[in-house]
């Protein structure tokens, strides 16, 4: 039989364990993988790190039609990352396929960070990548609402 004070010290220590956990690295444990970063994406995002891996989670505040583009047909939707931050993704429906995303949505991105020649930011090669693809050798994916897109 094990006495109070043993119970009571465990309890205590898994508590400032899983606080401990949560505060790590500026990640939160809401997104399916438990890898997102939106602290890693802000930091991306303030030194204009073009070419970083980051993943986010969050809620979609707008979604785009999608257009087709000289790599596919892609997705513009954007989430909400920081309380005045929004990042946008680019998702290659030709890849992924059809993607169900609203407005209200949870989702969680892994890509690539990328700042264009016009000043716009955001994540892309949101997808699994093939081996013909040799600028980005990170794997990347969409989860909205908890339905994983590769």
């Amino acid at each position: 039989m094990r006495s109070a004070n043993s119970v009571a010290t465990r309890s205590i220590a898994a508590l400032v364990a899983c606080v401990l956990l949560a505060s790590c690295s500026g990640r939160i444990g809401n997104g399916k993988s438990g890898l997102c970063d939106n602290a890693g994406y802000l930091a991306a995002r303030k030194a204009a790190h073009a070419r970083t891996e980051v993943t986010i989670c969050g809620t979609v505040v707008r979604v785009r039609t999608a257009r087709r583009t000289r790599s596919g047909l892609h997705l513009w939707f954007y989430v909400r990352v920081a309380p005045h931050v929004v990042a946008r993704v680019i998702a290659d429906e030709s890849v992924l396929g059809p993607l169900l995303v609203r407005i209200g949505d949870k989702a969680e991105v892994q890509g690539r960070f990328f700042r264009d020649r016009d000043g716009f930011d955001g994540i892309d090669w949101t997808h699994r990548v093939s081996g013909t693809h040799s600028s980005w050798s990170t794997p990347g994916f969409v989860v909205i609402n908890g339905i994983e897109y590769r």
